[in-house]
């Protein structure tokens, strides 16, 4: 006999990943979140609101994902890393709607693992900016290569299959590296380089010295190293390439922030006093103090880079460069925020800030001028040092010697005013639980609640779960005996977020029924435009609310609030079965199968029928629906033809 050990009430909802790209199509940006097994997609919608799109469930909690463009295809694929050391590559597919698998890596065996039988090194995923590699670290020192176009395969199956893939032993490079700590592909490399930071020495917190070293190494035969750089801070977790035009790499640890490029010398900034007590190296102090570690960021420009601290501060990061290098590292307090697990750019103005310890926002980074910047810590504005191009040179002079790039990345706004858009609910993690009953009018009936203590700090919460759902009655009226279906429509247009419909209206076999909800209890609209003496089959609101149409059997009625303007009549024998919606077209199926689409006109207010295609009329149709595809995921296919045929038509 077999027993279930436990089961899901809930599914993930602690955003561990995330990412931007263009998960359906080319032509449309989506945000895809990693939730422990769960894949969920995001629409960003033209008012900055997330719309839910699409649920994937894998089988492993994802590790880590990237985004890539392959070869020839329309939209992008994603790398899913899963422990200990498997990578898979998916596609959305639009003929079924489901995660396509392209290719399937697992790098578990005996030789590869090196002798260890379980590790704590998350599998990595990293994609060259240019699309031509992509690179996931196992067990700490281990490479895995993927060429991603043709020429970089060597005669895989970039593009088109499974991918071709390659384990280089790091410790066997020239500059041997034992323990990866973090990698970055450098940006605007003509060459694919890809970066690694790794210890040269064992290190703890009761040795802290300068044991952290970084290599690069080229894409070319042997992957020879072109760069390499020693006696880095040991407390440095992560690197991240900075885009062209600057280029090179950002190295962030605790307690200071480096710029590393190989044309350039080391620059950084100190972020509090145990830098000195960690690190030989001797910084400028940042007039702004704090502490990076369990810190997150992302790239807003080439130029400024938005951080958030593990209390939740948040903070732009500038760095200065005139064309040459960078001059400077600056900071500006923009505000307070949610604890973050990750950042995610998703627009030139739209951050997602993803949370596992609390809702996860949609942040709108609205540009102001340096003199209306808020929540800056330093009471002195003029003292902080700040970088003009005009005091090296006047802008022709300098586009003259440097070119246009050298002033592009001063054209970004000093500061912004962060505003939230949209906000995703979390119920975790879990601190303690509860369980309650909740008292019913019948004593028979007995219902329990789930009351969970979630978050962490200012991000704590009480949660209730409850099975099914729950309706608040706020009123009541005698029962209603033979109701076939019932409708509620609004009077007049305006924002529908605030307030009630207006009207209710009810369909029996051979009667309807109009209530109005204006007051406290639902009464009988007795004198009103609508048709109560038969039965009605739908009733909406089109022409953004300023109508209400009633469709009956054999005619449809248009109204403005309670005053009728118009009923078309069909001129068919036969009735309407069925009526579907989408503003301001009017979907009619018969029961002899026709089809007849009204359209409603604001000037004059009138109902206009519209021709249809004599492909509708061919069969009987059984059911229909209209869709505003307003994203284009549905494609025109002809009877008969295959689908290159119906796209070339």
């Amino acid at each position: 006999m077999s027993y279930v050990a436990h089961r899901e009430l809930h599914a993930p909802t602690a955003v561990d990943h995330a990412l931007q790209c263009n998960f359906f199509c080319s032509g449309e940006t989506t945000l895809v979140l990693g939730m422990c097994t769960q894949l969920k997609v995001y629409r960003i919608k033209p008012n900055n609101k997330l719309e839910f799109a699409a649920s994937f469930s894998v089988l492993a909690p994802i590790e880590s994902m990237k985004a890539v463009w392959l070869p020839g295809a329309s939209r992008h694929a994603l790398f899913l890393s899963f422990m200990d050391a498997k990578l898979s590559l998916v596609e959305y597919d639009p003929t079924s709607h489901k995660l396509k698998t392209l290719s399937l890596h697992q790098f578990e065996d005996s030789v590869i693992r090196g002798g260890f039988s379980k590790t704590a090194h998350t599998p990595l995923v990293r994609v060259d900016p240019s699309q031509r590699y992509a690179a996931m670290c196992i067990y700490g020192s281990k490479l895995v290569l993927l060429p991603l176009t043709h020429d970089d395969a060597d005669g895989g199956e970039a593009g088109t299959g499974q991918l071709h893939s390659v384990v280089v032993d790091a410790s066997q490079l020239s500059t041997p590296v034992l323990r990866i700590v973090s990698m970055a592909w450098l940006d605007g490399i003509s060459v694919p380089t890809l970066a690694l930071l790794h210890q040269t020495a064992p290190s703890w917190p009761g040795r802290y010295t300068d044991t952290m070293g970084l290599v690069a190494i080229s894409m070319g035969s042997n992957h020879p190293v072109i760069w390499s750089v020693d006696q880095l801070p040991s407390d440095i977790f992560e690197i991240s390439p900075v885009p062209s035009p600057i280029g090179g790499l950002l190295a962030l640890a605790p307690n200071c922030v480096l710029y590393l490029n190989q044309s350039s010398s080391l620059h950084g900034v100190s972020l509090n006093a145990f830098h000195e007590r960690s690190s030989a190296l001797k910084l400028r102090e940042s007039l702004h103090t704090m502490a990076l570690d369990r810190s997150a960021h992302c790239f807003l420009t080439p130029s400024q880079v938005v951080l958030s601290l593990k209390g939740g501060e948040v903070y732009l990061m500038r760095l200065s460069s005139d064309g040459r290098g960078l001059q400077s590292i600056d900071f500006d307090f923009l505000g307070q925020g949610v604890l973050c697990r990750t950042l995610c750019c998703v627009s030139a103005s739209l951050v997602f800030f993803a949370s596992a310890h609390g809702n996860s926002l949609l942040v709108e980074f609205s540009p102001i001028e340096s003199s209306q910047g808020e929540g800056v810590d330093d009471p002195d504005e003029s003292k902080r040092p700040r970088m003009s191009v005009g005091v090296l040179a006047d802008g022709d002079e300098l586009e003259e010697i440097y070119g246009t790039e050298a002033n592009s990345v001063h054209s970004a706004p000093t500061s912004y005013k962060l505003a939230v858009c949209d906000s995703l609910s979390n119920i975790g993690p879990v601190t303690s639980f509860t369980i309650t009953p909740e008292q019913q009018e019948k004593k028979d009936q007995r219902q329990l609640n789930l009351v969970l203590a979630t978050g962490h700090g200012k991000n704590g919460a009480l949660h209730v779960l409850h099975e099914t759902l729950r309706p608040k009655v706020f009123m009541s009226t005698s029962e209603l005996v033979g109701v076939t279906g019932m409708w509620t429509v609004f009077a007049a247009p305006g924002p529908t977020e605030a307030r009630p419909h207006d009207f209710m209206i009810l369909s029996k076999a051979d009667t309807s029924l109009v209530l109005s909800t204006a007051a406290e209890s639902l009464e009988e609209l007795e004198h009103s435009g609508f048709v109560t003496t038969g039965p009605t089959v739908f009733a909406a609101n089109v022409c953004a609310n300023r109508f209400v149409v009633q469709v009956l059997q054999h005619s449809v009625v248009l109204l403005e609030g309670k005053h009728k303007l118009q009923e078309h009549q069909l001129g068919v024998d036969a009735a309407v079965l069925t009526c579907s919606v989408a503003d301001p077209y009017i979907l009619l199926l018969l029961s002899n199968g026709d089809l007849l689409l009204l359209q409603a006109q604001e000037q004059p207010a009138q109902l206009l029928a519209i021709q249809l295609p004599m492909a509708f009329h061919d069969d009987a149709v059984v059911a229909c629906c209209l869709y505003h595809d307003k994203a284009a995921h549905l494609h025109l296919h002809r009877h008969g033809t295959d689908d290159a045929a119906a796209a070339a038509a």
